[in-house]
C-alpha cells in the first residue's frame, strides 16, 4: 500500500507506504521510484520481524528522504513511531523508535515535515502518553533523529526485491449492447425508468439506472 507520494527534479515519483509481499517481517516499509512514466527505478524495503507501516514522507534539504509510521519489534515495546532518514536513492542513514516502556503504550507517526533549523517534527497519536485513550503526539528532533525524551537507534533490514510492474490496459468504450446479465444493486437514490417488460438492470457512471430491453443500445457518455 503507497501512502506518500513526492515529485522527483526529473518529474518520476518516489512512494512510501508498506508491504508484505517482500521484505524481512510481516510488514516492511516500502519505498519505490519511478520514472516520468511510471516505469520502476529502483524499490526498497525496510523492517525486521514484526509490523513495519509507513505513512508520511518528505524530502529534505540534503536531497533525502525523511519517512514516519510504525513499528513492532523494535523499540521500547507495543507501537512505536519509527522515523527513518535516507539518501535521495533510498539508502538507510539512520532510524529511531519513539515510545513508551509498555506494551499498551502505542504510538503511530502520521506526519513529517523539516523544520527551519534541518530538524524534523513528527505529528501523530498516542494511546499511552496524555489524557485519554488516543491523544494527539508531537515529536521534535534535530538533523539526526535526536530528541533527548523516549528514543532509542533501530537497526532495520533493508532489501532490494525484485518487483512484478504490470501495464494497466484502459478501453475506451462508447457503445455496447445489453446482454442477459445479473446485476448488483446499488445502495443510493437512483433515478428508475422502465422502458420494457422484463428489463435489463443498468448502471450508468452518473449513477443513475435506466431498464433497458435485451439487446438495447446504450450509449455511455
Amino acid at each position: 500500500a503507497g501512502y506518500s507520494v513526492q515529485e522527483t527534479e526529473g518529474k518520476g515519483l518516489l512512494v512510501f507506504g508498506s508491504t508484505y509481499s517482500f521484505g524481512a517481517g510481516v510488514w516492511d516499509f516500502y519505498l519505490f521510484k519511478t520514472d516520468n512514466m511510471g516505469n520502476l527505478l529502483w524499490s526498497k524495503t525496510y523492517g525486521g520481524g514484526g509490523y513495519e507501516d509507513g505513512f508520511s514522507m518528505v524530502k529534505t534539504n540534503d536531497g533525502g528522504l525523511v519517512m514516519t509510521g510504525y513499528m513492532t519489534g523494535f523499540g521500547h515495546g507495543g507501537t512505536d513511531i519509527c522515523l527513518l532518514k535516507t539518501d535521495r536513492n533510498g539508502t538507510m542513514e539512520w532510524a529511531k523508535a519513539f515510545g513508551g516502556s509498555l506494551d499498551d503504550e502505542n504510538l503511530f507517526g502520521q506526519f513529517v515535515q523539516q523544520t527551519n533549523d534541518n530538524g524534523f517534527l513528527v505529528g501523530g497519536r498516542s494511546n499511552g502518553f496524555g489524557a485519554a485513550n488516543a491523544d494527539i503526539y508531537f515529536i521534535k528532533t534535530d538533523n539526526t533523529g535526536k530528541s533527548g525524551c523516549n528514543e532509542m537507534d533501530v537497526n532495520l533490514t533493508v532489501k532490494n526485491p525484485e518487483n512484478v510492474v504490470s501495464d494497466l490496459a484502459v478501453t475506451s468504450v462508447n457503445e455496447v449492447t445489453v446482454k442477459d446479465i445479473t446485476a448488483n444493486l446499488v445502495s443510493a437514490a437512483l433515478q428508475d425508468s422502465t422502458l420494457c417488460t422484463n428489463p435489463v438492470l443498468f448502471i450508468s457512471a452518473k449513477f443513475t439506472t435506466t431498464k433497458k430491453c435485451v439487446n438495447d443500445s446504450i450509449s455511455f457518455n
